[in-house]
């Protein structure tokens, strides 16, 4: 078995907590929403506490607060974009199964990836990942998960479009 490197043995248990703490974001907005609070009230203490929070933790780090010119501008961007994910995603809970809101967040990266490849604009990464689901799981086979219909494990044909170097994946059966 190959031993785990240290960033795997870091970035897998930060990537679950991610995961885990942002999908319990409608088990604290929903109730707070359901007794009259704003979505704009709730993120603004959200992301005022968040700013003391990590102020702190700079400041015991002894690290920084200084950025640039340039980086100011890509961090206002940056928060542009994050509020209105945040606002967009509480907006939901109001009208849809907040289960379902929050799962259709996560499947952005998939929706993502379906669009660049239907617009043919495919970035290098996806070359980067054939290779290593290749080379990791051998003959060109990765672990694919079944639709309830199914057996409950399958596996999937990574191939890659020589053209374009998009990646499919094709359930075997």
């Amino acid at each position: 078995m190959k031993k785990l490197s240290k960033n795997a043995i870091i970035g897998y248990p930060a990537g679950i907590i991610t995961g885990i703490t942002y999908g319990l974001n409608p088990l604290f907005a929903v109730p707070l929403m359901k007794n009259g609070a704003a979505t704009e009230s709730i993120l603004f203490f959200r992301y005022a506490f968040a700013v003391l929070l990590l102020g702190l933790f700079l400041l015991l780090r002894k690290q920084s607060f200084r950025v640039s010119g340039k980086q100011i501008g890509v961090l206002f961007v940056l928060g542009l974009l994050y509020t209105s994910s945040s606002i967009f995603l509480f907006d939901a809970y109001e009208y849809i199964a907040s289960g379902l809101a929050t799962t259709l967040v996560f499947l952005y990266p998939v929706l993502v990836a379906i669009i660049m490849v239907f617009l043919k604009v495919v970035p290098s990464w996806p070359v980067w990942m054939v290779w290593k689901l290749r080379g990791r799981f051998g003959r060109r086979e990765v672990p694919f998960p079944s639709l309830p219909s199914q057996h409950m494990h399958t596996t999937a044909t990574v191939r890659k479009r020589s053209m374009s170097g998009a990646m499919i994946i094709l359930p075997n059966h």
